[in-house]
């Protein structure tokens, strides 16, 4: 009696990795590897919003401790904003190889499913705050050096981007 490794399984002529869409007939993972990955990708993906999270609050120390201090509030939330921006790309790309994201339709789940946990985060943080929801909401528009927008366009693209620029091809295929 022959015993196979987990990640193996016979397909057509032989034993192929069953994580490898290359080795399976059609391209077909085995019921318990496409969710042992899935599973992967979704926790790594957690961690890695989680290290943008912590980032983004040393950021915003950052902007309240001395870019408030150095330059007129408008220039300050500028370059709060960009510096988040790099950031969050700067994570994005070097994460990727490790997230493991290989298609553009996970790449797609990543930043949005990013782009969710930060608006849901933002919004439940400034009700904790006891802050009205005109004023959470204001933080949404083009005002005054606000470029809050763009950096949640930036973080929804950010796995997509991190990838194509890691060289993690093709950039649209799935």
């Amino acid at each position: 009696m022959r015993v196979q490794h987990p990640l193996y399984r016979s397909v057509g002529d032989g034993p192929q990795l069953a994580g490898d869409p290359e080795s399976t007939s059609a391209g077909k993972l085995c019921p318990e590897t496409s969710t042992v990955i899935a599973a992967t990708l979704a926790i790594k993906s957690l961690v890695t919003w989680v290290a943008i999270l912590v980032l983004a609050f040393v950021n915003g120390g950052l902007r309240e401790a001395l870019l408030f201090k150095w330059m007129s509030r408008a220039s300050a939330l500028v370059m709060s904003g960009l510096m988040l921006i790099a950031c969050i790309l700067v994570v994005a790309v070097l994460s990727m190889p490790w997230v493991g994201v290989r298609s553009m339709e996970q790449r797609s789940v990543v930043g949005a499913t990013w782009l969710v946990l930060t608006l849901v985060f933002e919004s439940c943080l400034g009700l904790a705050q006891g802050k009205r929801l005109s004023v959470i909401l204001d933080a949404y528009r083009f005002r005054e050096g606000n470029i809050w927008p763009l950096v949640l366009v930036v973080v929804a693209i950010a796995p997509a981007a991190g990838a194509y620029l890691r060289g993690i091809l093709p950039a649209s295929a799935s």
